[in-house]
């Protein structure tokens, strides 16, 4: 048996134990994608058929504009960062990995990853319309803040729509 041989009987055998592991994050609630895949049919072929992993996993996110203005840590104007509501980020499944918190004039954001969940504290606040919930907060120190290339709309900006 050549190498070339040996390596696609490898790489059948292999698939097993993706799917496997696919089955597994999907009964998790994760949603996964199986790239396709395809062998070459000679050795010196191999560069067109080489693969793009062999899992690809949809993390969900959640991005919310905030009404304020920042772009680090030092000029965000409060010790913490609302997170989400309680009880909507309580029966998410699956949480969240990333909140990104887009500041007002849309160049920067501020990045709350889910590992810092352990320093969230509930705080009751008012909404708009004066309702009382409790919402997570995150420390300042536990974000982090990154450029958002390209501008996006503000009020002042926004084209009017027909």
């Amino acid at each position: 048996m050549t190498n070339f041989e040996h390596f696609k009987q490898e790489l059948a055998k292999s698939h097993q134990t993706v799917y496997a592991v696919a089955h597994w994050l999907t009964g998790r609630g994760y949603a996964v994608t199986l790239p396709p895949h395809s062998v070459a049919e000679r050795p010196e072929d191999w560069e067109q058929y080489a693969d793009s992993g062999d899992l690809h996993l949809h993390l969900r996110l959640e991005v919310k504009r905030r009404q304020i203005d920042f772009t680090c840590q030092k000029d965000f104007p409060f010790p913490d960062i609302m997170v989400s509501a309680k009880a909507v980020y309580d029966r998410a499944d699956p949480k969240p990995s990333t909140h990104y918190m887009v500041n007002k004039a849309g160049t920067h954001m501020a990045v709350i990853r889910q590992t810092s969940s352990q320093y969230w504290e509930v705080r009751t606040v008012r909404d708009k319309r004066g309702h009382s919930k409790e919402v997570y907060h995150c420390p300042i120190e536990r974000v982090s803040f990154q450029g958002l290339p390209g501008a996006l709309p503000t009020p002042s900006n926004t084209p009017p729509t027909a």
